[in-house]
């Protein structure tokens, strides 16, 4: 992650090392990806989301407005239906043909390499299921009981 006072990149390891400041600056970082369950938010992102929302420190926000822009911001990020069919029946159709075709030995193996590639898919879609609402879209309702205050 980059540290947004110089523009070190600080990797995981030397971040908490350094208890969570950069190693060059020592400026201290404010958000951990990877201690995030559902967003990920990064300083750069929320720093790049302050200056775009203020237009430079030139405008007054409201938490409130605040939330809701970088929801906004996190949404754009979220899964994308149209890429996701693409990429499946593109692997679909793959998986079948190239992982069936070398084991066209094994009798229905066309048919049995689809069904663990549906199988792999629908894992995949339940396992994630608890990111995205009703629209396949991250909700920023967790930064809602932050209590921000400005």
């Amino acid at each position: 992650m980059k540290c947004i006072n110089c523009g070190t990149d600080n990797k995981l390891k030397d971040r908490t090392a350094n208890q969570g400041r950069c190693l060059k600056c020592n400026h201290p970082f404010v958000f951990e990806p990877t201690s995030m369950l559902n967003v990920k938010i990064t300083d750069s992102m929320f720093s790049k989301t302050l200056a775009d929302i203020s237009a430079n420190n030139t405008l007054y926000f409201t938490p409130k407005q605040l939330l809701y822009f970088l929801d906004n911001r996190v949404r754009k990020k979220a899964f994308q239906p149209t890429g996701f069919w693409f990429s499946y029946l593109f692997w679909n159709v793959w998986v079948t043909g190239f992982v069936g075709g070398f084991t066209a030995f094994i009798p229905n193996s066309f048919l049995i390499f689809n069904l663990v590639y549906q199988a792999v898919t629908i894992w995949y879609l339940w396992l994630y299921r608890s990111l995205y609402d009703i629209f396949g879209k991250i909700s920023l309702k967790p930064l809602h009981q932050l209590d921000l205050r400005f």
